[in-house]
């Protein structure tokens, strides 16, 4: 290896750079990812659950030591569900998210129905022109997969809107 141009040290000549991590092309550059693993995630909120309470405080601690955390207690809310302890274990609950996507679909008043769509309904591509905000429909649409997670029953017909996403008419 030989110092790049300009950079030569008058009174050492000879001496080159020390390398304190890997370049691409060298021969050890396919090892070295293995050698350190980064992930890089943005967290707002994280949950850590167990039936260890050490194992849980010595996570909490080892987690305290690289990064600025701070304990909030006992979960309440994570990412829009609401979390509930009983004696079999949480309760999840996305009222407030339903009411918030109600509301966003201007439906606050509407008649509420036993099933979201009957399996029998089928749902086609309509030639009737498309809606004036496509966002819109893939928002709301997008709001549903989200509650799926809490509310499976819904996961069906969920799947079955996203799959006019690309061009919603008033039918769908």
């Amino acid at each position: 290896m030989a110092q790049p141009k300009g950079s030569v040290d008058a009174n050492n000549p000879n001496h080159v750079c020390k390398l304190h991590k890997s370049l691409y092309g060298l021969k050890q550059a396919p090892c070295a990812c293995w050698n350190n693993l980064y992930l890089i995630v943005y967290v707002y909120d994280l949950i850590v659950i167990g039936n260890n309470l050490k194992a849980i405080d010595r996570f909490i601690a080892k987690l305290g030591t690289g990064f600025s955390i701070k304990d909030l207690g006992s979960l309440a809310y994570f990412l829009g569900i609401q979390a509930t302890r009983t004696s079999t274990g949480l309760f999840l609950s996305q009222r407030k998210y339903i009411e918030d996507i109600v509301q966003k679909a201007s439906m606050v008043g509407a008649n509420p129905v036993a099933t979201p769509l009957a399996a029998t309904n089928s749902l086609q591509p309509d030639d009737s022109a498309p809606i004036s905000d496509p966002h819109d429909y893939r928002m709301l649409v997008g709001s549903l997969q989200y509650l799926a997670l809490t509310r499976p029953d819904i996961a069906f017909s969920t799947t079955r809107l996203a799959q006019f996403s690309h061009r919603p008419t008033v039918k769908h």
